[in-house]
């Protein structure tokens, strides 16, 4: 490439890269539309760089798929899953050939390509997609892996990110019905978390967070396989987990409220199927005096709030033959039907409190 040729490419390039800080600037304010004028500008430029340096540059060809990337994302941001499905499509097959031409032991590379099955799986699965989505999500795994190889598992960002990928293949086989299978990628995703758990310094939040969901999962599954005790064990160091993130002062308190009442009530579920109900009655009313505690943080007509309070206070009731209790949970409940009709979460804990208080009815 000639001197002018290389002072153009290098002026283009950096106008193009400053657009797409200033499309990242405009779209994390949710400004949408600035944010895709501005990165559609950075994809033209981005264009015009192979005309200059020939068809096959793998970074230009980086450049474009990235920018595609975050067109799709601001797509998804939008609410328009089927536009940004075809960017990100577009933008994987850029980087597959950047991958091609470049050679396969680039993690940077190696890692766009994930990042973008990624994207694409989550909206195969919302779409209703399970072959597609596994087979998305499969490879992304393998992809990660390889990066794991290359850089080694001192990373903590880049475990997360491999755990998150293996749980995400054994959530779908779950749904499948393959346990074991789900087992297997949960167990590695939880060997994964634990190791960025214990590396991690500089967010310990996030860590945390990938550790206690890879916990809640295993425990799941032992539960499914009548295995309380490993159950138990894996709910309580996903309590542990839930409890950390409680102590983190920059945490969302009533979040990480709900996140310490969702592993006692893991917990406690395992403890009745155990007969230990004394132990089930401990924890359950643990559980909802916390919720209680986030009703007073958020407000008393919070509906959410109040249908995890309600979804407690059933639980303690059931355990405890507390009809009262009971009652005012389905009136509750009742009320927040009648506001939110049709909402799956509302219904689903109306559903549980009216089993409670029908078989309450009957002792």
């Amino acid at each position: 490439m000639d001197t002018a040729k290389n002072n153009l490419y290098k002026k283009l390039r950096d106008e193009a890269i400053s657009l797409e800080r200033e499309s990242d600037a405009l779209a994390a304010k949710g400004d949408n539309a600035g944010a895709m004028e501005k990165i559609q500008r950075s994809l033209e430029i981005s264009k015009e760089l192979l005309g200059i340096v020939g068809q096959d540059d793998p970074v230009v060809l980086r450049d474009i798929s990235l920018s595609l990337l975050r067109i799709g994302d601001i797509h998804v941001a939008a609410g328009n899953t089927s536009a940004a499905k075809v960017e990100f499509e577009r933008a994987l097959e850029l980087g597959d050939k950047a991958l091609v031409i470049s050679g396969d032991d680039k993690p940077q590379l190696l890692r766009d390509v994930y990042v973008l099955l990624d994207r694409i799986g989550r909206i195969q699965l919302n779409d209703g997609d399970q072959n597609a989505a596994l087979q998305t999500f499969q490879r992304a795994r393998e992809l990660s892996e390889k990066v794991l190889v290359i850089v080694g598992e001192d990373e903590p960002e880049a475990l997360r990110e491999v755990s998150a990928l293996f749980s995400k293949v054994g959530d779908i086989l779950v749904l499948r019905g393959d346990t074991s299978g789900a087992k297997l990628n949960f167990q590695r995703a939880l060997d994964l978390s634990e190791r960025s758990l214990r590396l991690e310094t500089d967010d310990p939040q996030e860590a945390h967070q990938y550790a206690a969901m890879s916990y809640c999962r295993m425990g799941n599954i032992l539960q499914q396989e009548g295995d309380f005790t490993g159950a138990i064990t894996n709910f309580r160091s996903y309590l542990e987990s839930q409890e950390a993130i409680l102590g983190i002062r920059r945490a969302n308190r009533p979040q990480a409220l709900q996140g310490v009442v969702n592993a006692l009530s893991c917990i406690g579920e395992v403890l009745v199927e155990m007969d230990d109900l004394k132990g089930a009655e401990q924890i359950s009313k643990r559980a909802l005096s916390l919720c209680q505690e986030v009703l007073t943080i958020v407000g008393e007509d919070e509906p959410v709030a109040q249908a995890d309070w309600c979804l407690s206070a059933s639980r303690v009731a059931d355990i405890c033959i507390d009809k009262p209790l009971a009652a005012r949970s389905m009136q509750r409940m009742e009320q927040i039907t009648r506001q939110f009709p049709n909402d799956a979460y509302f219904e689903s804990i109306f559903d549980y409190t009216k089993v409670v208080v029908s078989g309450l009815s009957t002792l």
